[in-house]
């Protein structure tokens, strides 16, 4: 009995060896690494003064050659009732960080609920404060839509309240960092 595993674990490592991936993956991590420059990525859940509660997740990257990849996907429901209010996902056309700020643009690409079409622009700004025991929430901005409004709140900011993340963490990397 002994003998047949023996044979077996030896067909296995034959079989399965060439499959392990050797060599060209660390090389592929590291410049995988090294072509994001710059990055913002998080999740943050937070309700409004006005009683919506927002969950968003976003991941926007700035890659060596300047180009910036990335999406956000959003969620609003009433706070108080939990019932249904909209599902939207953009595509991260543009962002800035000046800090532990990043100001982040997007297009729309599909919604379910709410009025806003596919193509319109959109926007969030998102504030990093830090991990762990500080007590400093990290804040997030419940997104603008606005014809022209990606790119200027990236150029300059446009004005959105800020709330305290209660679930979630955002991560605003500048470049070089």
């Amino acid at each position: 009995m002994h003998a047949v595993f023996v044979r077996f674990l030896v067909i296995a490592a034959i079989v399965l060896l060439p499959a392990v991936p050797i060599g060209p993956v660390a090389p592929v991590a590291i410049a995988a690494a090294q072509e994001a420059q710059e990055s913002v990525t998080g999740h943050a859940e937070f309700v409004t003064a006005t009683g919506f509660r927002f969950r968003y997740s976003f991941s926007a990257i700035r890659h060596a050659d300047g180009s910036v990849s990335g999406e956000f996907e959003n969620h609003v429901e009433n706070a108080a009732t939990g019932e249904f209010v909209l599902i939207a996902h953009v595509g991260i056309v543009c962002f800035t960080v000046t800090g532990n700020i990043a100001r982040i643009g997007g297009i729309v690409e599909r919604q379910i609920g709410g009025t806003t079409p596919p193509g319109a622009e959109g926007f969030i700004t998102v504030v990093d404060n830090g991990e762990g025991g500080q007590g400093v929430p990290d804040l997030a901005s419940p997104p603008g839509v606005a014809p022209g409004s990606a790119f200027a709140h990236c150029a300059s900011g446009l004005p959105r309240p800020l709330f305290p993340v209660e679930h979630g963490n955002i991560q605003v990397r500048p470049a070089g960092s």
